[in-house]
């Protein structure tokens, strides 16, 4: 279990608040672990664990989700499921979870996430998590036809939705991710721990397949020189050639302007800030640098 430390000397009430609870059981997997993490990561947590150290400045976000969780548990009413706690023994693994609600055959999981998350389109991993909610309360004898994410947006800001218009116009939005058969997602989720079982077993993971790693390639923008922002319509070419295409046309139409390509270079968002095992990883990229110490959550 990660060490969590206390460098801004917040009150230890927070302190307490964001520090993870010890497991009930060795042999306990959480859900969130089948579903988000490689086993490079369980690798990783498995053999560096008391080496792996968060701060609980980067962990109060948690307490945005958890206050909302809290809430809606009270609010649920009497033909609901709310924050009930489903243990599923796999391969000698005890997977736990614990789906946010249950009711009239719907999943619903509350996030309190970044605005930012919800523009960049749908997370797998919030798919993969409601899905393995869906299989494990069927194992229960409860049938699922509705999965839903319910997100808050923490940073949401009134004049941007003002004046685009593809930004949320409310600090709210409803996201339905398909239903996956159960014994495909049983079939998923079983491989998924069988690998953490070999790892157990002895077995060294090499590198995270990009997409764990939230892997974001080179793109080129068109801009005005001097400045910083890509032209509305002028940003993410995946190449070069593309970026030239369009700054060309543009010049031709508007010829006063005086335009630029910027090169954007990719990176591995999740090496970088987000994954709790990043100091301890020998495939992060960033492990010397001070980004490599950003205000991440896994």
């Amino acid at each position: 279990m990660a060490r969590i430390t206390n460098i801004h000397g917040l009150p230890e009430e927070l302190v307490r608040a964001v520090t993870p609870r010890p497991k009930k059981h060795p042999n306990d997997i959480y859900l969130t672990q089948a579903t988000g993490w490689t086993d490079l990561m369980f690798y990783l947590h498995h053999a560096y664990g008391d080496q792996i150290v968060e701060d609980a400045a980067d962990k109060l976000y948690m307490l945005l989700g958890s206050s909302v969780h809290y809430i809606i548990e009270k609010g649920a009413g009497n033909d609901a499921l709310a924050e009930e706690r489903i243990s599923i023994p796999v391969l000698g693994f005890n997977l736990v979870m614990r789906p946010d609600l249950w009711k009239a055959k719907t999943i619903t999981d509350w996030k309190v996430t970044s605005v930012w998350s919800y523009l960049l389109g749908e997370k797998d991993e919030w798919g993969d998590q409601l899905n393995g909610y869906a299989w494990g309360l069927w194992e229960y004898g409860f049938e699922t036809d509705t999965l839903l994410v319910q997100a808050i947006f923490r940073n949401w800001e009134r004049r941007k939705a003002m004046y685009d218009k593809d930004y949320p116009p409310i600090p709210f939005a409803s996201v339905k991710y398909p239903l996956v058969p159960y014994e495909e997602t049983k079939k998923t989720i079983t491989e998924k721990l069988m690998a953490f079982r070999r790892v157990l077993e002895g077995y060294v993971p090499e590198v995270c397949p990009d997409k764990y790693r939230w892997y974001k390639p080179d793109t080129f923008a068109v801009r005005k020189k001097g400045t910083k922002r890509a032209l509305p319509g002028g940003a993410k070419f995946r190449s070069r050639e593309e970026a030239e295409a369009w700054l060309i046309t543009k010049e031709a139409k508007q010829p006063q302007l005086k335009l630029e390509i910027d090169h954007r270079k990719g990176e591995y968002s999740r090496c970088m800030g987000y994954c709790s095992a990043r100091m301890v990883c020998p495939y992060n990229p960033y492990i010397n640098d001070e980004g490599a110490e950003d205000d991440g959550n896994s």
